[in-house]
């Protein structure tokens, strides 16, 4: 070697045409990487700028405040799809089709663990409105109209006939509401200009456009450069095979006495250490944690199926609208305290 390059490099006629075929070989490693790189680092600007505002605005948002957020609609204060579909698989409460429950018109009643979430106002007052005239938590009434809805809480001017509430406006990356009855922003987020129809718009939404089509182009270039790279002909088979063995000397292999072959794929490497000791320690802390979890789980699971089987459920039941989380809050909190 002479320079880190191998001799017959050195002094190959052609050394050029073999680097060029080395190149169809190592390079190919180096751009999948570097394509996957820029792929999972454009992929959130683009999809954000391709959904709008929404996927911003629920990027930056925290789960927790949820269950207190009056501008949240059904369909996005839910828990993410895996867990509710657990939760889906053991509660058959959130299965329950809608019926008309027994509250009257103008009564305020307060919810608690056992009322329903599946229960609708009358049809002559269709609306649940929160309560706020009283010193209560958790009390609602059935209202008919609008009016109603801003005497029993100011901020829920809106009477959604499709969700059944008396509801504040919804308006995406919006800070400040007009609560005049409709859903218009007064105040947007910061980086979202307020638009002529009362909704907030992404300042930047071009920009990221443009960075996307530039990111595409460059991804397009790369994909082709690697087809390139690869339907060249190979000029010189001796050097290249040479070349090929020479990296292939580079790769782990098992000891003088064994005949240096390559590891096979069965090689167990909780006992044997191709690498060396690090490696060795390091697949016997995998093991230890991957079945630490797994026991962890087969206990809960068998505690869950002997002794309750809410313990499956806690935690992934289905939250929305004002009367459903006051529901769920309550549920939750004797469930928690009577499995504690």
């Amino acid at each position: 070697r002479h320079g880190g390059i191998p001799f017959w490099l050195k002094t190959s006629p052609c050394r050029q045409h073999a680097d060029r075929a080395i190149d169809n070989r190592t390079m190919t490693g180096f751009n999948a990487a570097l394509f996957i790189i820029l792929l999972a680092t454009t992929e959130p600007w683009v999809a954000s700028a391709a959904r709008g505002p929404r996927a911003a605005a629920r990027r930056g948002s925290k789960r927790s405040h949820a269950l207190t957020q009056e501008n949240l609609t059904m369909s996005e204060a839910r828990p993410p799809k895996g867990l509710r579909q657990l939760g889906d698989m053991f509660s058959k409460e959130d299965k329950k089709e809608h019926f008309t429950g027994a509250m009257a018109c103008q009564d305020t009643i307060r919810v608690n663990s056992t009322s329903s979430k599946q229960a609708d106002c009358p049809d002559d007052c269709p609306y649940f409105a929160q309560d706020k005239t009283d010193d209560q938590y958790c009390t609602f009434r059935c209202v008919a109209n609008a009016q109603q809805c801003v005497a029993m809480n100011p901020k829920t001017p809106i009477a959604d006939l499709k969700m059944g509430i008396c509801r504040s406006p919804v308006v995406e990356s919006c800070r400040e509401y007009y609560y005049d009855g409709t859903d218009t922003c007064k105040v947007c987020n910061r980086l979202y200009a307020l638009g002529p129809d009362g909704k907030c718009y992404s300042q930047f939404k071009y920009v990221v456009y443009g960075l996307g089509a530039v990111f595409g182009v460059l991804t397009v270039f790369i994909v082709l450069w690697m087809l390139d790279l690869l339907l060249r002909p190979h000029c010189n088979d001796e050097v290249l095979e040479k070349a090929l063995d020479f990296r292939s000397h580079q790769k782990l292999r098992t000891s003088k006495e064994s005949g240096r072959n390559l590891w096979p794929l069965s090689t167990n490497l909780l006992s044997q250490a191709p690498a060396g000791a690090g490696m060795l320690l390091h697949f016997n802390f995998q093991f230890v944690v991957i079945w630490w979890g797994l026991i962890i789980a087969l206990l809960w699971v068998v505690l869950a199926t002997v002794y309750d089987h809410d313990m499956f459920i806690l935690g992934t039941r289905s939250f929305g609208t004002p009367r459903s989380n006051c529901i769920l809050v309550s549920w939750g909190y004797e469930t928690q305290q009577r499995l504690m």
